[in-house]
Parts: structure tokens; C-alpha cells; sequence
């Protein structure tokens, strides 16, 4: 046999766990692009590159990006990236 412990909570503990309010994160917002998926598939030759041009409607943090590819993609690797313009040409650091 094996023993179990259970512990018991009175009504005024369950009460207060009610009443007590949660963290809540605010809703992902939209910055750049749409979440519209395609219904005809886009292609390039292999290692060719392709930009779309996007401002941001507003300003934050993007902390993910979606690429979606077509099932019959036989692509083995892709990379995407999101990059300023300075007037035409790639940032320059320092």
C-alpha cells in the first residue's frame, strides 16, 4: 500500500484564489506584412534572392517571422530576414 498525503483548503482560501488577479500579456500586434497566406505559389531560381518592400504601421519589438513555402517545394534551406533601408542600401554599422 502506498500512502497519500492530501491537504485541505478552507472556503476563504479558495475564495481569495478567485478573487486574486493573473499576469496577462497584451495581444501580438501586427508590425510588417499581412498573415494572408497566397492561393499561387511564388518561385525564384535557386539562389536567387527576393525583397518586398514593407513600412511598419507601427513601432515594437519583433520577436518572430513566418515563411510559408508550397508543399511541393524542393527546397532544402531558406533563409529570411528582416533589414532598414538607408535611402536605397543596406545599413552600415559603426
Amino acid at each position: 500500500m502506498r500512502s497519500v498525503s492530501i491537504t485541505a483548503i478552507s472556503a476563504a482560501e479558495i475564495n481569495a484564489d478567485l478573487n486574486t488577479a493573473i499576469a496577462t500579456s497584451a495581444p501580438s500586434v501586427l508590425l510588417i506584412g499581412n498573415q494572408a497566406v497566397a492561393s499561387l505559389p511564388d518561385s525564384n531560381p535557386q539562389r536567387t534572392a527576393q525583397a518586398f518592400r514593407a513600412q511598419a504601421a507601427v513601432t515594437g519589438w519583433i520577436t518572430g517571422l513566418s515563411v510559408y513555402t508550397d508543399t511541393g517545394s524542393t527546397a532544402t534551406s531558406l533563409v529570411a530576414g528582416i533589414y532598414s533601408d538607408n535611402n536605397g542600401h543596406l545599413p552600415v554599422d559603426g
